[in-house]
């Protein structure tokens, strides 16, 4: 059951990814901006998943409760390491999908641009 529910969150957020890159190169497309504007827009996109599990991981610290007397408390701390340590190959990844993403849509727009004008 729990990997069911890993793919299905890894479908949902890969969507979200790709939607968003996509819109970034489509608007990049249209405005005849140069694809510049997509690596900075894919960079912005791609931080969004990141900053969500250090902010969860940091909300799950705070209402944190020792289990007995002789809990040292330090699974916070390990958990939010955690996080720091993923942070970059989840933005690694999230960046390539969502540059993929928008370069299809940037040259979705270009070429709808080019067939509008003939």
């Amino acid at each position: 059951m729990n990997d069911v529910i890993l793919i299905a969150l890894f479908v949902l957020v890969s969507a979200f990814l790709c939607g968003l890159g996509w819109w970034a190169g489509r608007y990049a497309g249209r405005k005849s901006k140069s694809f510049g504007y997509t690596i900075v827009a894919s960079a912005s996109i791609a931080s969004l998943l990141p900053v969500a599990i250090v902010v969860i991981a940091l909300i799950g610290g705070m209402t944190y409760t020792r289990q007995s007397p002789s809990d040292p408390g330090d699974a916070p701390a390990y958990v939010f390491m955690g996080a720091l340590v993923i942070f970059p190959i989840v933005w690694l990844l999230s960046y390539v999908v969502a540059q993929i993403c928008a370069y299809v849509g940037w040259r979705f727009a270009i070429s709808e641009h080019q067939r509008g004008s003939n």
